[in-house]
C-alpha cells in the first residue's frame, strides 16, 4: 500500500486527511524565541492572535530530515511505499529535507514530489 505524507502548507481538510490516511509534516513557525508546529500546537486563529498581540512577524522553517526519516522507517516497517508531497522547493527547504531523509531509511521505497505550488488552499 502507498502512504502519503504532505506538509502542512497543503491545507487539506481533516476529512480528506482521514479519508486517505494522509500524514502531515508540520511546518515550524517561529515567533521570536517561541517555536510552534503548524497544525499541532498553533492553528490559524492563534497564529493571527499572536501577530496582533506581539506585533512580531513570524518566520517559518521546514520539517527536519530526522522528522521525515522517523516516519519513513515506521511506514517501511509496516510494509508501505511512501509518497511525499511538499510545498514548492523554490520557496521552502521542505523538499530538500524530505529528500535528505531518504538516507535515514535507505531500504524504504520513498518518492518525493515537489508540488511546485505554495498551497492547495481552503
Amino acid at each position: 500500500m502507498i502512504k502519503v505524507i504532505a506538509d502542512s502548507t497543503c491545507n487539506l481538510s481533516q476529512e480528506t486527511l482521514d479519508q486517505y490516511d494522509i500524514r502531515i509534516a508540520p511546518i515550524p513557525i517561529q515567533f521570536g524565541d517561541e517555536t510552534f508546529e503548524e497544525g499541532v500546537d498553533i492553528d490559524r486563529d492563534l497564529f493571527y492572535k499572536k501577530i496582533e498581540e506581539t506585533g512580531i512577524m513570524p518566520t517559518s522553517s521546514q520539517p527536519t530530515p530526522a522528522w521525515f526519516g522517523r516516519y519513513y522507517k515506521e511506514l517501511h516497517q509496516q510494509g508501505h511505499s511512501i509518497l511525499v508531497i511538499t510545498v514548492t522547493g523554490k520557496h521552502s527547504g521542505t523538499y530538500n529535507s524530505a529528500n535528505m531523509a531518504k538516507s535515514l531509511a535507505p531500504d524504504a521505497d520513498v518518492h518525493v514530489f515537489d508540488s511546485k505550488s505554495i498551497s492547495l488552499g481552503t
